[in-house]
């Protein structure tokens, strides 16, 4: 008899509500159904969801396939419990990592064009000012003029 696995995300109203399990880590949980596992995550930032299912789930089937070469444990919900939750660590640092990455990317980038701006309007800047202080040299000349006559 084959086990369905099927990954949901669920509200905090609705994690609530579910019954004990074996110990898990803060953003996943199994329940055991019978002839069903059912893996439960859910996110542990805004916007991250949708990544933490696809990649959970994506987990799940490479683990399956691994294991249908192969002998399948009797007990595949025992077997999964000890074994997923290390996976699912797993993708929370590689989560991690990817974001960290993507952020150095753009403090990079956002370093480069400020620097380019700088030296592209550094120059007109410098230009300018020396143009202020002539024309504040020519003021000051005006003014003694004025003051002598």
């Amino acid at each position: 008899m084959a086990t369905a696995i099927r990954t949901v995300a669920l509200t905090n109203e609705e994690r609530e509500a579910l019954p004990p399990t074996t110990p898990e880590s803060d953003n996943q949980k199994w329940t055991d159904l019978g002839e069903e596992a059912v893996l439960t995550i859910w996110p542990v930032a805004s916007g991250t969801e949708d990544m933490h299912i696809y990649k959970a789930y994506n987990l799940l089937k490479t683990f399956l396939a691994e294991k249908e070469d192969m002998s399948m444990p009797n007990n595949l919900f025992a077997h999964l419990t000890l074994t997923l939750p290390l996976a699912v660590n797993r993708i929370k640092g590689d989560l991690r990592k990817d974001f960290s990455e993507a952020l150095l990317r753009e403090q990079e980038i956002y370093d480069k064009k400020l620097l380019d701006l700088e030296r592209q309007h550094g120059s007109k800047l410098s230009k300018h000012e020396t143009e202020i202080s002539k024309h504040k040299m020519e003021i000051s000349k005006h003014k003694m003029e004025l003051d002598k006559s």
